[in-house]
């Protein structure tokens, strides 16, 4: 008897209480729930339509195209610009090539016009001119002018022809009935040009009408009868 309600005892004992970890049931529910709420964020204020995404790329594609149009006709301007710098500069480099040598030139012009008096001299005096001489100074003035003209000197027309201000410089005027009016019938100066730019102008005598004779008073008195 005494054995049997030993196990009895032994048996009908209570279960050992489970470990507390300090939450309930309920506490973990509720733990959940506000897990959840954490991860669903409600929309803020901030977040308006305006943050659209699409419409941000739009307006960025839109000023980028305006920056290209931009860049376009400032690319434009500047290709137009080197290139009227380039014919510029060419046609300067052209004007230089033309006339470096207009000083040297003008330095000659009086070398000329020597040789040319002594030519006229000598031929004047006829046979008392030094043939010799008279050669030798021919063949240097035809050797200048060929040098001359080697680099774009050119005389300027003059005898006989109409008279021009932007070539000929008239120093004095000859009554004439021989030719028309205005015309030159003196060279006393040769002119020369460099290419198409004057360096000396022509000094020339220029043709002018001739003037009647003023009337006699005899005259004047049979023409009133």
């Amino acid at each position: 008897m005494g054995t049997e309600s030993i196990c009895l005892d032994e048996k009908e004992s209570p279960p050992e209480p489970t470990e507390d970890h300090g939450h309930a049931p309920a506490d973990m529910a509720a733990a959940e729930a506000l897990n959840a709420a954490d991860v669903v964020q409600p929309q803020s204020d901030s977040e308006t339509p305006d943050d659209d995404p699409v419409k941000k790329l739009k307006e960025a594609l839109e000023v980028a195209r305006k920056e290209a149009a931009d860049n376009y006709d400032r690319l434009l301007r500047v290709s137009a610009e080197f290139d009227n710098y380039k014919k510029r500069n060419a046609r300067e480099m052209c004007e230089l090539r033309n006339y470096a040598n207009e000083s040297i030139i003008r330095d000659f012009l009086p070398v000329l016009d020597n040789l040319e008096r002594a030519l006229s001299s000598s031929s004047a005096n006829g046979a008392q001119a030094n043939n010799s001489i008279l050669t030798g100074v021919e063949m240097t003035l035809k050797e200048i002018l060929r040098i001359m003209e080697k680099h774009g000197v050119s005389r300027v027309e003059a005898l006989e022809q109409p008279f021009n201000p932007a070539f000929h410089q008239a120093v004095m005027r000859e009554e004439t009935d021989a030719c028309p009016e205005n015309m030159v019938t003196q060279e006393l100066q040769k002119g020369y040009r460099l290419h198409e730019r004057l360096i000396r102008p022509a000094m020339v005598a220029v043709s002018a009408a001739m003037t009647k004779a003023p009337a006699t008073e005899e005259t004047f008195q049979n023409e009133t009868e």
